[in-house]
């Protein structure tokens, strides 16, 4: 089984973890109703999911994850909080267009790449200067503007664009 799913795989696995996690049972019709798609479609991606060890139906067309599935539909979950938390308490961005956002690119993340965004957010939430430095940043994206006498030299690289400003 590979950890690499499309963003529409995602949707499908992490829709049938939820379901058994909330009725017990996964039913292509309630998959189909989740990800928000005809039952024909639904039934196509859940066979490819099938296909590929990912998804196991029983007799009476009810749907389970493997263990191995669900660990990555889990994760896959985990990595939508993060980045949605991230693009919300850090960036400053409003909550819809946060987790579109973080739906768009939960699956290309590594349990690597998710864990160290966590760590970071952690971090700076338990910490007063990082508390700070995120309220400075926001002040700054939002016009409010940094006293360049008041930056930190942190490294010699060169600062990124900025981008519509």
């Amino acid at each position: 089984m590979t950890d690499y799913v499309s963003h529409a795989a995602a949707h499908y696995l992490m829709a049938v973890r939820d379901l058994l996690r909330e009725h017990g049972y996964a039913r292509g019709v309630d998959v189909a109703e989740r990800v928000g798609v005809s039952r024909t479609g639904a039934y196509l991606a859940l066979q490819a999911l099938k296909e590929r060890g990912l998804v196991r139906e029983d007799a009476r067309h009810f749907y389970t994850l493997p263990d191995e599935a669900d660990a990555l539909a889990a994760r896959l979950h985990d990595s939508r909080e993060i980045l949605t938390r991230f693009f919300r308490e850090v960036l400053g961005v409003a909550p819809g267009e946060a987790e579109r956002n973080a739906c768009a690119i939960e699956h290309h993340l590594s349990p690597n790449v998710a864990d160290g965004v966590a760590a970071f957010l952690a971090f700076v939430q338990t910490h007063r200067a990082g508390r700070n430095l995120i309220a400075r940043f926001q002040a700054d994206r939002a016009g409010a503007g940094a006293n360049p006498d008041d930056a930190d030299a942190a490294s010699d690289a060169p600062p990124f664009p900025r981008r519509g400003r």
